[in-house]
């Protein structure tokens, strides 16, 4: 019998989306944790809050939609069972970890959490992508953005990461030196496991 690869399974792919997303939640939780600076989009959201009584979740949930509904009309081949689980995932993982009580860090390991947390988000990021079950609304995002402008995808990414940290801070988020971090190291992290992530894991090559 024929052995059948990730792409011939919808329910193998659908369950690594599903940790994918998962993994960067429990990145964004750890990098909000450290108390040292947010990841950009986070940021955003932070500085939205100040105006707007809605949670962070509901404002993440709610970005995402509107970035997909874009990208539907632009690039809509970006779009597919990934995209819904991603882009809705992420804020209901966030509430189960912060109703899960790990809301705190042991004391000396802050710095520790944005480096862990900075892998995770970029490793979930590039499994879910792997998949090819869709992009989330912030990486179709970025999708669009290197094919806009020709650009690589870790280019890409410092770019958008950018623009919503600077949007953020305007706005009254928090920006330190996690920001920076995640900032910097996130895209060519995420190139360096799309590229080798295939390369290591027959099941995950395109």
């Amino acid at each position: 019998m024929k052995n059948l690869t990730i792409h011939d399974r919808l329910k193998d792919r659908v369950i690594l989306a599903l940790v994918g997303t998962f993994l960067v939640a429990l990145g964004i939780h750890l990098i909000v944790l450290s108390q040292l600076g947010a990841d950009a989009l986070s940021t955003f959201i932070l500085g939205i809050i100040k105006y707007l009584p809605f949670q962070f979740g509901t404002i993440s949930l709610s970005i995402n939609i509107l970035v997909l509904i874009v990208v539907f009309f632009r690039e809509r081949q970006m779009i597919g069972i990934g995209s819904i689980i991603n882009s809705f995932g992420i804020g209901i993982f966030l509430n189960i970890l912060e109703w899960s009580g790990f809301t705190t860090l042991p004391k000396g390991t802050h710095f520790l959490a944005i480096i862990l947390g900075t892998v995770l988000f970029a490793f979930g990021t590039a499994l879910y992508l792997l998949t090819q079950t869709g992009s989330g609304a912030y990486e179709c995002l970025m999708m669009l953005v290197r094919n806009q402008f020709r650009l690589s995808i870790h280019t890409a990414r410092i770019l958008l990461d950018g623009f919503f940290m600077i949007v953020g801070f305007l706005l009254g988020g928090t920006v330190g030196i996690g920001t920076v971090f995640v900032l910097f190291l996130l895209g060519p992290i995420l190139d360096f496991f799309l590229q080798r992530l295939p390369k290591r894991f027959k099941f995950l090559r395109f």
